[in-house]
């Protein structure tokens, strides 16, 4: 019966509408000569290009089991039969039993009186009536071109719903993957999940296969191909041993797809090539069942696409590292005026990012606050030397002197459009500020204290007094986590206390492995 199908992005070569196979048509009739009689008017009939295959049923039963057997393009239904209805009884069996709405109907009868009524004849899709009386061989054959033709144009109409609903799936599939690889954090394996999404839309698990392979630089002139990653299924080996393991005839269309720069799309195989703006094109292989077709342009689109993002997102990750990195430079640049060590800032990093997660922050605020954090006493740039170095306690007029850097570096970073340099602006300002509203400068308290800044505040006085410094001991790490307890919801955020608790031994293993 007709069924929706899984929508694939490869359809066979049976789901076209060419065919060579003959048009099925049932003849339900009590008597025998009636099939002989429509035989021979009907049985030589063609209709584009296809013949006619006439089944008999001399009963309701048999109608039954053929029609469970196969889809027929034309059923012509005896009214009279094992009942005074039973014609109209398989109608209503093959449209609402079977669910069958293609199926075009001929009812037929040699009764007067027993015609369908109208409504009959339009709820269930009955497409003619023939009385068996008055009926000639050229009315019949009209009646069956005329239901051949209407199913036709139905299984054409359920063809391009089926192609659009491909069409659907691979743009939906195109979207959903493009904004997987914007959106997955910067570790995220981006090539997995392009492999992933091609299975979905080929949906053949025990006959696809899909290897991605890069043309990387080596040096001057010399040039090598990279197996980025592959799915399992038909290139298992490869996917275990790498390029070297792939067969010689699928290195081969690599390698050509890579020399010309082009596409190839073969019975039993889809080469699509993505070119690069750094000069490293990629090749996305992907092995089908043999005789089907690929969507050739959605896939092209598919994979070009996913490798444009993906390139995106690795050229952002640098700019993003190298804007970390001269971060990290400038605070470090800061604590060593101060006295500090240069892992000071990149530990209140990592803690502000840990502390982030735990209190269920997305990962790109944790992300961004640690890269934001390091910048939190830029202000003291502009500190003067003997307050800055001074070994001793500072004078109350020192003191406000000293307070003063949480503004200086919010002035300095404020102005910036850069969300890092926004978050930075922020951090500086408010790190200083208590729960309680006994900080600086603004004597902000609570929720009126940004988010960052309480996360700030907690990783950054952590690391001071569990660190040694020129004029002091580390606390004992007990006594630390003591401490920074004592003082929740007086100095600290209760919550960014209780994530502190949360995360403690992860905080203490990157305080190991970014040791002074």
């Amino acid at each position: 019966m007709n069924t929706d199908k899984n929508v694939e992005l490869f359809a066979g070569d049976d789901d076209t509408v060419t065919s060579t196979q003959p048009w099925p048509v049932l003849v339900v009739d009590d008597e025998a000569d009636v099939f002989t009689v429509t035989q021979m008017a009907i049985g030589d009939l063609i209709y584009e290009g296809r013949p006619v295959a006439l089944t008999q049923a001399s009963n309701t039963a048999e109608a039954k089991q053929a029609l469970a057997k196969q889809q027929f393009a034309v059923a012509l239904f005896d009214v009279v039969m094992d009942t005074d209805d039973a014609g109209l009884q398989l109608v209503k069996h093959l449209r609402d039993t079977l669910s069958e709405p293609q199926t075009r109907i001929i009812i037929r009868t040699g009764q007067p009186g027993t015609a369908p009524e109208w409504r009959t004849v339009a709820d269930y899709d009955i497409n003619g009536y023939e009385d068996k009386a008055t009926a000639t061989a050229q009315r019949l054959r009209t009646a069956v071109l005329t239901a051949l033709r209407g199913f036709d144009q139905l299984q054409r109409l359920e063809q391009s719903r089926a192609e659009i609903a491909r069409q659907n799936n691979g743009l939906r599939s195109l979207v959903e993957t493009l904004h997987a690889l914007t959106t997955e954090p910067a570790d995220a394996n981006r090539a997995e999940i392009v492999m992933h999404k091609l299975r979905e839309l080929v949906d053949s698990p025990t006959e696809y296969g899909a290897v991605l392979v890069e043309r990387r630089t080596v040096n001057a002139g010399a040039d090598s191909l990279d197996l980025v990653t592959a799915t399992d299924g038909t290139l298992q080996k490869a996917a275990e041993l790498g390029i070297d393991a792939l067969d010689a005839a699928v290195g081969a269309k690599i390698a050509h797809s890579m020399q010309t720069r082009s596409s190839d799309f073969a019975h039993d195989s889809t080469c699509v090539f993505a070119p690069s703006v750094r000069n490293e094109p990629s090749v996305f292989y992907v092995a089908h069942p043999a005789g089907t077709r690929a969507n050739a342009e959605l896939l092209k689109l598919f994979c070009q696409s996913a490798a444009d993002v993906t390139e995106a997102a690795d050229l952002n990750q640098r700019v993003l590292s190298a804007q970390s990195e001269m971060v990290l430079i400038l605070s470090e640049a800061v604590e060593a005026r101060s006295l500090e060590t240069g892992n000071h800032v990149r530990r209140v990093g990592a803690y502000s990012r840990v502390l982030a997660k735990t209190l269920g922050l997305p990962n790109e605020v944790g992300e961004m606050l640690e890269v934001a954090t390091p910048l939190h006493d830029i202000g003291k740039v502009s500190i003067p030397d003997e307050v800055l170095k001074k070994p001793g306690g500072l004078s109350h007029d020192e003191w406000v002197v000293m307070k003063t850097h949480a503004e200086i570096g919010h002035a300095l970073l404020h102005e910036h459009e850069h969300p890092v340099m926004r978050a930075a602006a922020i951090v500086a300002a408010e790190h200083h500020e208590k729960w309680d509203g006994t900080g600086y400068p603004n004597k902000l308290s609570g929720d009126q204290i940004h988010i960052y800044g309480r996360i700030t505040a907690v990783a950054d006085v952590f690391d001071a007094i569990s660190s040694d410094r020129v004029y002091k001991k580390a606390w004992p790490l007990d006594k630390c986590k003591e401490h920074i307890v004592s003082l929740s919801g007086k100095q600290f955020d209760p919550a960014v206390v209780k994530a502190f608790e949360a995360c403690y031994d992860d905080l203490l293993q990157i305080r190991q492995e970014l040791a002074d």
